[in-house]
């Protein structure tokens, strides 16, 4: 004998996906935050100006 058919799609939780995206989103503001309070140590330490430092800055958040 067969078995029967599932009677309709399996349902999925979205949860588990919207919480790695909220963590992931949390990750870069924390991310960013740090790069930003770091730039006047980057300027000073590469002797460069700011616009420099925030092209290699945007590459690396990128």
């Amino acid at each position: 004998m067969t078995a029967p058919a599932p009677s309709g799609p399996v349902p999925v939780n979205p949860w588990p996906a919207l919480w790695a995206l909220v963590v992931g989103f949390f990750m870069i503001l924390v991310d960013s935050t740090i790069v930003a309070v770091g730039t006047p140590a980057l300027m000073a330490a590469f002797d460069t100006d700011v616009t420099a430092v925030l092209w290699v800055t945007s590459a690396y958040l990128l």
